[in-house]
């Protein structure tokens, strides 16, 4: 489980964290979108991890879960997604694939973040987490455009 980013935000729904996850028995890796709180309970935790298919939290505890939880928590640098294009308020305008500032284009990274200035921002649509999606359940298709 390698931690990856936060999406910061106030509402629970959007609250999210990104995680790498390693099936070393399937010799498989894959990139999941917590909701941060789902994180938080060996529960839903487990629910989750099962809903992705082969990754079973075997004999996991509560106290190894926490642990778990304990030696990640600190790994997840934050950001704001960004849901609307156009400019923003911070001084930038804001595009599916990268941010215009000071008459200068900076792409996403593969993961689908930017920084400008001291923040770092998500767009989604370019991200890798999402390459592997189905065309009939993409949400962000709509936001890639051929040639770009």
């Amino acid at each position: 489980m390698e931690p990856l980013f936060q999406v910061q935000d106030p509402d629970p729904v959007k609250n999210k964290r990104f995680i790498k996850l390693y099936h070393s028995e399937l010799n498989k890796e894959e990139y999941v979108e917590f909701k941060s709180n789902d994180m938080i309970e060996i529960g839903p935790f487990k629910r989750f991890l099962w809903g992705l298919g082969a990754y079973i939290f075997t004999n996991g505890k509560q106290f190894h879960h926490e642990k778990i939880l304990e030696s990640i928590a600190l790994q997840f640098p934050k950001c704001h997604e960004l849901s609307i294009f156009g400019m923003q308020p911070e001084g930038f305008f804001a595009f599916s694939n990268g941010i215009i500032a000071d008459d200068t284009f900076t792409p996403v990274d593969e993961l689908g973040l930017v920084k400008f200035k001291t923040e770092t921002y998500y767009l989604p649509a370019f991200s890798k987490i999402y390459k592997d999606q189905r065309v009939d359940n993409d949400k962000y298709e709509y936001d890639r455009f051929p040639g770009l």
